[in-house]
């Protein structure tokens, strides 16, 4: 009998892999997939609202003058923009202990490269989110590239708190 394997990872994160044997029986099986953070991801770890103190140097850091890099949403989704693809991963890493506010002055950046933005990264979280966008009166996260994921976020207080371009592939869980 002869076995092929294959397998790949979805548009939501999901791995899928296919077992089959020379026409007979064949069993799919998925696993949600844990986003294991990497050098080069961007890591949000200040819940403050500042943009990236300079765009040109491919770091997420609001504050050149403190040691070590103060990265905000705002400055990673401006800091992933700015990279190439395929998708870029934003991770989040915040002190203390949550729920953690992220009170957003002024609409983001459009999000125009996919990205998998993920909350349930934030240590503390157990299936509830713990990090929550907190807006007045804007747009909150605008979604303009496809194949994204967001995933683990409270968005609330926004006229809209979340609008996705038709560029498809999109996914939002655990939101």
């Amino acid at each position: 009998t002869r076995f092929e394997r294959g397998g790949f990872i979805s548009d939501d994160g999901t791995v899928i892999v296919g077992f089959a044997d020379s026409g007979e029986a064949t069993t799919i099986k998925a696993y949600r997939a844990v986003l294991v953070p990497t050098e080069n991801d961007l890591t949000v770890n200040d819940t403050g609202d500042d943009a990236d103190a300079n765009l040109n140097d491919d770091v997420c850091d609001v504050d050149l003058s403190r040691s070590g890099n103060q990265c905000t949403l705002r400055a990673a989704i401006a800091t992933s923009n700015r990279r190439s693809g395929p998708r870029n991963a934003i991770t989040f890493d915040l002190d203390g202990p949550g729920p953690h506010t992220i009170a957003v002055a002024s609409q983001f950046e459009e999000i125009i490269v996919p990205i998998v933005l993920d909350a349930t990264t934030q240590p503390g979280y157990t299936g509830t989110p713990v990090v929550s966008l907190r807006g007045s009166g804007t747009l909150g996260l605008v979604v303009g590239a496809g194949n994204s994921v967001l995933r683990g976020l409270s968005i609330g207080g926004f006229t809209a708190g979340l609008f996705i371009g038709a560029q498809g592939g999109n996914v939002v869980e655990a939101c």
